[in-house]
């Protein structure tokens, strides 16, 4: 993976984790951020996979996970750049990361709305 794509990728972890870049579920392992301005649609896919290995004279699963980053132009339609985390390991482990904090900071704002919608302790 180039190293610019690397940088951008890198700054929407640091947006995400930050706040300033909010994701949206599409189902339970697909994420979309849509960028107001220019517009843009940032789509981040897990998918699981499994595959026999031989440990030992033994066949076991290997359980894993690959990521698939697309960035979509809606002004055409056009798919303007797509990772493939099983093409490459090191853009699938810095996409793993931007997952994982897509997934912390929907929790957290999730657990602050909870905590928000709660009435007031009550002093006894």
């Amino acid at each position: 993976m180039a190293s610019q794509l690397q940088s951008w990728i890198q700054r929407v972890i640091v947006g995400t984790q930050d706040g300033s870049i909010k994701w949206t579920p599409q189902n339970p392992t697909v994420f979309l951020w849509e960028s107001p301005n220019p517009p843009g649609k940032v789509f981040l896919q897990r998918t699981d996979q499994s595959e026999q290995v031989a440990e030992g004279g033994r066949q076991s699963v290997r359980k894993y996970s690959v990521y698939f980053l697309s960035v979509i132009n809606p002004a055409n339609l056009q798919n303007v750049v797509t990772v493939r985390g099983d093409a490459d390991p090191d853009a699938n482990k810095q996409l793993e990361t931007l997952y994982e904090a897509i997934q912390a900071r929907i929790e957290r704002e999730t657990l602050d709305f909870l905590n928000a919608i709660l009435p007031p302790d009550k002093k006894d």
